[in-house]
């Protein structure tokens, strides 16, 4: 058994083959690698503010991936009657095939392949020119929006304008206006831009300083966007920097490479135009055809520093027919007219094309296929930039002027603006209703998947109540555990306005939260709880074995513990709200009530269901603020739910019996001796989390499935892993013991591993959801 990288040949640095004979390994050093498996994808919060971006990416959570996943390519072309449209090439399966229906159904006005005029990490720049003076939406395709762009001050009818939007760095975008042509750029005068920006709404004039011979400057239809520098082309052989992120903004011009063609001609306008500009691994690459070869330079140190051209790559173009799997060039389209058009973000691999196809090629293994061909009679438009490399994002769009949306009515009739949730989601079914709002499991009509939504209205007047609301969503957003419920986002609606949250919100905005205000969060969907796993082995006269009562046991203390870990404690613990997942692992959910520790001062009221109550520790109870609330609260909690798996009640009138004579320190003869410590009336007499974890308790004994073991290395038999994945594995067989002693903690990550394994490509590779 082996296992291949993706691509079909190893791309590492020592370019051996990329594969791991499996079959080798005996089951127990098998589970432990798979122990050593990434626990989930990065989760990427595209729907919040700035603010809350900031808190929620400086949270100790793990990420596994940096950079934006590419999922094909948007490319004019050009029809027998000259007419433009623009079309779709996916990189895969999973690129997302019907992707241009999706985004040309979304904009108000006729339009044609010209006006789409950029396209960055996901959203796309469109302009309407039937309009005076022309008028920009920016359209994003995976969630289906498009809005109009207030209109420019600059009010100039021949304009251009490119897009400027990192979501791993900002949730906001900005849209530059550039002038097309030195009829418009005077070539006297400093050049003048107008930025629009995302988070303020505006568009701002800024005066770009330039050495006066760069003024009338022409520039090529293509940019690039990096660490929050704009690189332009332009036909005078510079590259155009303009810093976005400064509050004036800054420009400064860099030579581009010398380019020498045989017989010394000089490099005409077609020569530079046929030069594309690209970012990977964060670092930013210009490449150009001449004659016979396709020629890559990379940028170092960057535009601030006065950073150098370095030749990395030198592609002869006759060369890559032997690797083109037949006779792929006609004598129309030969191999002379290829033009670098991309670079992939994270590998080393170019994108090339001729009017009539699209390749991939890489770098370092000179591996040449075709990604893509035009039906016949259709042709990629030569001579200027027409192909957008795209990444699909789950950005939601803001709504600037609502004026802006009726005017464009077709009908003329009033226009509302949707709410996010009720256009973006499907209710199926209410799961429940408490204290802190109503769960509806909801279908997410962008990735086809279901989620549970809670709906929390956020009351004014009431003390407390906005705090304790946002307190579940600022802890929420710091877990990041198997054996805690996975939040994925979260937003608030004021009646059918969409407001983004942030987390200076929290505390000093008081217009943010108004009446008929409502927080949804959005976060994994569980099947059943606890509760429910009870009381369908009491419906069927069945009891939960020992094996599997200490296996969730364990979960629920290891959940538990990383919650203390993130500085929270989660008072709230009840056979309620811990959910029992498809493949029988523990969640903990419901941070409705969490607080840190020590602190009275947030005023938490204990006004939780009657149910829930039933699992709190004593001094939660208390009403003096002198009591002091600490994480040992949550281990009183979890010796309650250790006697209620254990004895498996047979009506709540037993369980309330024994819980009340519990508290009073009435054990059992037969009752386990470490419940006695866990239910300590004193809580400073209670083990703290990782001394559970360390007690030599009954999980020890639970032996290993086997047949369930080889049943995962049969399944790994479809897994793709790149190269330096398989040999950081293989490192792993060389330092760990050929015997190694099982307990149940690894068969939970067996069933982890199970989880994991279904999804490990996207978690090495990662793609963009459908």
């Amino acid at each position: 058994m082996s296992l291949n990288c993706c691509c079909g040949s190893c791309y590492g640095n020592n370019e051996r083959p990329c594969c791991f004979d499996w079959s080798k390994l005996p089951d127990d050093l098998m589970v432990q690698i798979l122990c050593h498996l990434p626990e989930k994808p990065l989760i990427q919060f595209k729907c919040v503010s700035k603010a809350w971006y900031f808190l929620i990416s400086n949270v100790f959570v793990p990420r596994i991936f940096a950079f934006m996943p590419l999922s094909g390519f948007l490319f004019r072309w050009m029809a027998p009657d000259y007419k433009y449209t623009m079309d779709y090439a996916p990189l895969d399966d999973n690129g997302g095939e019907g992707f241009v229906e999706s985004y040309s159904t979304l904009l108000p006005f006729p339009h044609t392949g010209k006006d789409v005029l950029d396209c960055c990490n996901g959203l796309l720049l469109v302009v309407n020119r039937s309009s005076v003076p022309v008028e920009y939406y920016v359209c994003n395709p995976a969630t289906k929006q498009c809005v109009p762009i207030p209109v420019s001050p600059m009010h100039l009818k021949f304009m251009y304008a490119k897009l400027a939007f990192n979501p791993l760095k900002s949730t906001n975008y900005k849209i530059v206006h550039l002038a097309r042509s030195a009829a418009i750029a005077s070539v006297t005068h400093p050049p003048e831009l107008d930025v629009f920006s995302s988070d303020t709404g505006k568009w701002v004039k800024h005066l770009v300083l330039l050495e006066p011979e760069l003024y009338g400057f022409k520039w090529i239809a293509h940019s690039v966007y990096l660490d929050g520098v704009l690189y332009l082309l332009s036909c005078a052989m510079y590259l155009l920097c303009f810093n976005l992120k400064a509050d004036n903004l800054n420009a400064q011009a860099i030579k581009l490479p010398e380019i020498v063609r045989p017989g010394k001609f000089p490099v005409d306008r077609t020569t530079i135009l046929r030069g594309f500009l690209g970012a990977s691994k964060e670092f930013l690459y210009y490449a150009n055809h001449i004659e016979s070869a396709v020629l890559v330079w990379s940028l170092e140190q960057g535009c601030c520093k006065g950073g150098q051209w370095i030749l990395k790559h030198n592609i002869c173009v006759d060369d890559l027919a032997p690797h083109s799997q037949g006779r792929i060039f006609s004598s129309c389209y030969p191999l002379l007219r290829l033009m670098p058009y991309a670079l992939h973000p994270t590998s080393d691999v170019i994108f090339l094309g001729i009017p009539s196809m699209l390749f991939s090629y890489h770098l370092k293994t000179n591996q040449f296929k075709v990604i893509h061909k035009l039906e016949y009679g259709r042709a990629i438009i030569d001579g200027q930039y027409c192909v957008f490399p795209y990444s699909r994002c789950l950005l939601a769009l803001h709504n600037f002027t609502q004026r802006n949306i009726l005017d464009r009515s077709p009908l003329g009739s009033e226009l509302v603006m949707s709410s996010r949730y009720s256009t973006n989601y499907k209710e199926l079914k209410e799961l429940g209703k408490g204290s802190f709002g109503t769960v509806f499991l909801c279908k997410n009509l962008l990735d086809n998947k279901n989620y549970a939504v809670r709906k929390i209205p956020i009351k004014d007047g009431l003390d407390g109540h906005r705090e304790k609301v946002l307190r579940e969503v600022l802890a929420l957003s710091t877990m990041d555990h198997r054996h805690v419920v996975r939040y994925v986002q979260a937003w608030i609606e004021d009646g059918y306005t969409v407001k983004q949250y942030s987390s200076e919100e929290e505390s000093t905005s008081e217009d943010s939260v108004k009446a008929n205000t409502t927080l949804y969060i959005q976060m994994k969907f569980c099947p059943r709880t606890l509760d429910g796993l009870l009381e369908s082995c009491r419906d069927s006269n069945t009891v939960l074995d020992k094996r599997r009562v200490w296996r969730y046991f364990r979960q629920i203390v290891e959940g538990v513990h990383h919650i203390h870990k993130q500085s929270f404690v989660h008072q709230n613990l009840s056979r309620f709200n811990i959910f029992v997942d498809e493949n029988e692992n523990i969640l903990i959910g419901d941070f409705g009530l969490a607080t840190f520790p020590q602190d009275r001062s947030c005023g938490v009221a204990i006004i939780g269901d009657a149910d829930n109550i039933l699992y709190m520790a004593p001094e939660l109870k208390e009403k003096d603020a002198q009591v002091v609330v600490s994480d040992k609260a949550d281990i009183f909690s979890i010796g309650l739910l250790l006697c209620d798996l254990l004895y498996q009640f047979a009506t709540d009138g037993e369980r309330i019996s024994v819980f009340g004579e519990l508290r009073m320190g009435k054990f059992p003869e037969s009752a386990e001796p470490i419940l006695k410590d866990l239910l300590a009336s004193t809580p400073l007499a209670r083990p703290s989390t990782s001394e559970i974890l360390r007690r030599p308790l009954p999980w020890g004994e639970v032996g290993l499935d086997y047949d369930y073991v080889r049943q995962l290395g049969d399944d790994m038999r479809t897994l793709h892993l790149d190269y330096n994945y398989v040999r950081h594995l293989e490192d792993n067989v060389r330092t760990l013991q050929p015997q190694v002693s099982l307990n149940s903690w690894y068969l939970d990550q067996v069933a982890e591993a199970t989880v994991v394994i279904e999804r490990l490509e996207n978690l090495l590779f990662p793609r963009p959801l459908e």
